[in-house]
């Protein structure tokens, strides 16, 4: 502000305030002078333990100053003198600062990735009555197309451009019953369509791909123990109660699922999917999730938008082949939207700077990217831990012959 000085800035500026970030400087510190040590201290040969060098006042003491041993070594005879005793933990000086560089690198990383989440600034937007938890909607946009702007004198060459010129396709896009806002770059070149679907849509989605989803565990096994009786004939059961002591026309009844050969580690009602369908009468056998008030993942509202953006008009699609439109630059890209609650909750449990490969989030990775790349980092947790074994086994044979 005018009239206001400036003050000069030190170097406790830049230094941090906190005495639990020293750390940081210490943990680079070290591994970065015991890598400068590794190439001032001679290293040991591994052929010759105990090979040297000599210097030239060694090679006066030992050859030109004694009397009775004055001859000179043959030229062909090496002469060494022994390293000194730091030396001999050059090698290990070097292991340990490859380690310690690469823990500080990943310490570094996971850092970098927590601050582009907690650090990132909150938008103040008015939040609109979609976004409820009453409604069993708490989520906002999740899918976007980025499109460009034309100049005033651009003129489509082809059917498939004027098919799918910008107006066309978010016109498409409300056909299809899914809700859109536009937003203009920066350089006012693009424009980015974002696209969000209410629950009732994505319930009208699931219901004709006859989708999978996760069913409560505790409402399964409370339907299956009390069974489903006939609404014509109170004394039968559509569905008989999996339970033991139950009485039937004057029976004792043993209807209980067991596993009697325990091959199982589950219950059977945990881990069951079971197809969508509208009836109201079964919406209570659908998991809901508390971050999304529904049955709705991220993961699960990306895939039946991308469904319905694909889906034929006549079936209340959008009709658009994004491949076919990206391969014609008719829109620059597509791709999903991050849900910032869902994704700090799985990040919390996976970005951590000591965890054991089994130890990972496998379910919440699963939930927010998809079953295929969850089913890849659980791959990725068994092969890091195999290959752990077979490096310890390594290290106790081989250390010995290398000692």
């Amino acid at each position: 502000r005018p009239g206001r000085r400036r003050r000069v800035s030190s170097i406790k500026d830049y230094l941090p305030q906190d005495p639990v970030r020293w750390w940081n400087y210490i943990f680079v510190a070290i591994p970065f002078l015991c890598f400068v040590g590794s190439f001032i201290l001679p290293e040991r040969p591994l052929h010759d333990l105990g090979a040297g060098f000599m210097t030239d006042e060694h090679f006066a003491r030992r050859y030109l100053l004694n009397a009775t041993n004055a001859t000179a070594p043959p030229a062909t005879e090496a002469v060494f003198f022994e390293y000194t005793i730091v030396s001999r933990f050059t090698p290990g000086i070097t292991i340990f600062a490859n380690i310690a560089f690469v823990m500080f690198c990943l310490k570094q990383l996971l850092h970098m990735a927590t601050a582009q989440i907690d650090e990132f600034p909150e938008y103040r937007f008015v939040k609109d009555k979609f976004q409820s938890r009453e409604e069993g909607q708490n989520w906002n946009y999740d899918f976007v197309i980025v499109t460009s702007i034309k100049d005033e004198g651009h003129k489509l060459v082809d059917d498939l451009q004027r098919k799918n010129s910008m107006r066309n396709i978010v016109s498409a896009l409300e056909n299809a019953d899914l809700e859109t806002e536009q937003y203009k770059s920066r350089k006012f070149d693009k424009v980015f369509i974002k696209i969000r679907a209410s629950r009732e849509r994505l319930e009208e989605e699931a219901d004709r791909l006859n989708m999978k989803f996760r069913l409560d565990e505790r409402n399964v096994k409370q339907r299956l123990l009390d069974g489903q009786p006939d609404p014509l004939n109170p004394d039968e059961y559509d569905v008989y109660p999996r339970k033991n002591g139950w009485t039937y026309k004057g029976f004792q009844m043993e209807t209980a699922i067991t596993d009697t050969e325990d091959q199982c580690p589950y219950a059977y009602y945990e881990y069951i999917y079971g197809e969508y369908r509208s009836n109201p009468e079964l919406q209570s056998l659908y998991q809901k999730y508390p971050r999304t008030s529904s049955m709705f993942r991220s993961v699960d509202r990306v895939k039946l938008i991308m469904s319905i953006l694909k889906c034929d008009p006549n079936e209340n699609g959008a009709g658009l082949v994004l491949e076919k439109l990206l391969k014609a630059e008719i829109i620059l890209a597509a791709f999903p939207l991050h849900d910032r609650s869902e994704l700090q909750a799985c990040q919390s449990k996976w970005l951590v700077y000591w965890s054991w490969p089994w130890d990972q989030p496998f379910v919440k990775i699963k939930d927010y990217f998809g079953e295929k790349i969850g089913l890849y980092f659980v791959f990725l947790g068994h092969y890091t831990e195999q290959a752990g074994v077979a490096a310890i086994i390594g290290v106790i044979v081989w250390l010995p012959a290398g000692l």
